[in-house]
């Protein structure tokens, strides 16, 4: 009988945890900016029309999403590279850290492996030597993904063989 209760108990007290968590949740994160959203979505499609018109209404274009991903960083997903280089033209900051993980878009081209938006980003400025939060850097997602070319070509442009 015992342990018939004390299990409903902790069904209980789960529930209840949980529904005062999701209330947290609702009430003290911020809603979602839509113009934020949709210049993450069309950096992501590659829609260079509406990504500008977008940025010409007073959206940042180092703004962050609800998972801490700028507009460059969803090109960068996306490998749309004459995104990555017209968001570079319009002033977005290449060595900006996903909020969460600390990764840059050069961390996410090394991850993906495009080795044009590789390029663009370290001819742009981006920085090499940044690490993540778990201590790697766009070297390190290179190797970790059998991107052997592009491994080497961060490795030639890094300041740590200088």
């Amino acid at each position: 009988m015992y342990k018939i209760f004390l299990k409903h108990n902790i069904k209980i007290c789960i529930f209840f945890g949980l529904v005062i968590f999701s209330t947290f949740f609702i009430v003290f994160t911020k809603p979602p900016n839509h113009n934020i959203n949709s210049l993450m979505n069309q950096s992501r499609k590659g829609c260079l029309k509406c990504i500008d018109k977008i940025l010409d209404n007073d959206v940042s274009i180092n703004s962050i999403d609800n998972i801490g991903m700028t507009a460059l960083m969803w090109a960068t997903y996306s490998q749309n590279l004459d995104v990555v280089n017209y968001l570079i033209t319009r002033g977005a900051n290449l060595n900006q850290k996903r909020r969460f993980f600390g990764q840059t878009a050069l961390m996410l081209s090394s991850y993906f492996g495009n080795y044009e938006i590789v390029i663009c980003l370290i001819k742009n400025g981006a920085t090499i030597d940044i690490n993540d939060k778990n201590g790697k850097n766009a070297i390190i997602w290179a190797i970790e993904n059998n991107h052997n070319k592009i491994a080497e070509l961060l490795i030639r442009q890094s300041s740590f063989l200088k």
